[in-house]
This record gives C-alpha cells, sequence and structure tokens, in this order.
C-alpha cells in the first residue's frame, strides 16, 4: 500500500484526500505546512508529497522541509489565479500540478497516475550505471558524483536513468517526452525537455560547453556518454 502525504492548509482538500485514501488502495497522512518538525509515524516509505499551501507560504520552502530527499514525486493544488506558476513549478520538478476547484475523480486520477508511474519506474532490476564521476543506484534512487550523493528531482532522476539505459545512443526530445514525461509532445513539451537538460546538467556538475557525459547532438537530440 502506498504512503502519501499531504502537506495542506486547506480543510476542505485535507478532507478529500482522506476521503480518497479510504476510498483506493493508499494511505495518505495530512500535515499543514505550520508543522515546525514532522515526523513520518511509520516506517513506509513516503511515495508522493501533495502540496496545498495559503498562497502567502513559499512552496519552495515548505517543499525543502517537508519533502524526503531523493526522488519522490510531488503534486501541487493551486487556486486559479496562480495557473500562471504551473510552468515554473514543473520545471523546477513537480511530477504534476492540479487547478481549484478540485473534483474528486480527477484528484484521484492524478493520484493513481502518479503513483503507477512511479511503480513502473521500479527500478529494481537495473544494474549500477557509471559515467565518468557518476554513479548512478536505480536500486536505492541514489545518485553520486565523484562518491559524494548529489540530489536530483523525480523526473530528473527517471531522465538521467533512462540516458544511463541507452548509453552510447542518440536520443530525440520526442522519445523523451514519450518516454520519461508520457507525453506526446509539443512545443511547451520540447521548452520543458530543454528546462530538464539544462537543470540536469547542473544537478550532475556538467559543463554544457564542455561536457563530460550528457552531450547534444545537434538538431537531432541528446548522447549520453563518456567523452573521448
Amino acid at each position: 500500500m502506498s504512503l502519501i502525504l499531504g502537506v495542506v492548509d486547506d480543510e476542505s482538500t485535507a478532507r478529500l484526500l482522506k476521503a480518497i485514501g479510504e476510498s483506493q488502495e493508499c494511505r495518505i497522512l495530512v500535515t499543514d505546512s505550520n508543522t515546525p518538525q514532522f515526523q513520518n509515524p511509520t516506517n513506509e516509505p513516503i511515495s508522493l508529497v501533495i502540496f496545498d499551501l495559503n498562497p502567502e507560504r513559499d512552496i519552495y520552502s515548505v517543499c525543502h522541509q517537508f519533502k524526503p530527499a531523493g526522488t519522490t514525486p510531488t503534486l501541487v493544488i493551486l487556486q486559479e489565479e496562480s495557473a500562471w506558476r504551473i510552468p515554473e513549478l514543473m520545471k523546477a520538478g513537480a511530477t504534476d500540478c492540479v487547478i481549484k476547484p478540485l473534483r474528486a475523480v480527477e484528484l484521484a486520477a492524478r493520484i493513481q497516475s502518479i503513483l503507477e508511474r512511479n511503480h513502473r519506474s521500479d527500478f529494481t532490476q537495473l544494474p549500477i550505471f557509471r559515467c565518468k564521476h557518476l554513479t548512478v543506484n536505480p536500486v536505492a534512487r541514489k545518485v553520486y558524483r565523484d562518491g559524494n550523493e548529489i540530489q536530483v528531482t523525480p523526473i530528473d532522476f527517471r531522465l538521467l536513468v533512462f540516458f544511463m539505459e541507452h548509453m552510447g545512443e542518440v536520443v530525440t526530445k520526442e522519445q523523451l517526452l514519450r518516454e520519461v514525461w508520457k507525453h506526446s509532445g509539443g512545443f511547451e513539451d520540447a521548452n520543458l525537455v530543454d528546462s530538464a537538460i539544462r537543470r540536469l546538467r547542473r544537478e550532475i556538475g556538467e559543463d554544457s560547453e564542455n561536457p563530460e557525459c550528457l552531450h547534444t547532438v545537434w538538431g537531432v537530440g541528446y548522447r549520453f556518454e563518456e567523452s573521448r
């Protein structure tokens, strides 16, 4: 059974999440953003964190406070007037965003989709990957550079594992959208890939002008392999 953490400042959302947890095969812990030091009362890993914050709260600081380290996916609930923030949040690593007013069936479907996608990204059968100074342990969902653990967002972790699974191959943006994001593609989606590549390069310490592993194949896509 999946464990979900809801960091929720809206009581109606909290009630809705609890109802969804009762109707689906998942357990939902609900707290609010004012909880000073949240402690997971179980020994189970958190599979998803859902945020619905008061407008005056800073989503990034709250996320840093509550989100477990590693690649745990996040779902952000926003007021309609904050819909303009969706591209920014997605580029920052949010897995999905939902706009109020909430519909129980839509929210439940989005939660289920993220959990199933994360389950499909169960990397327990994959080996440890290495490229130059990078080591990726798919089972532990950890990334190391020169032996030191580094943090990457959930989507960037899937992106990095996909690259390493296809080491030496040229992969297109369309492939990445289809296999990593499960999107059909479009102008905005292509920009999403560009932003994720820039972010991933920062996270793994790559110089885009002189890359060690993640190379741009101009006009085609990207190739992940050690520089010769």
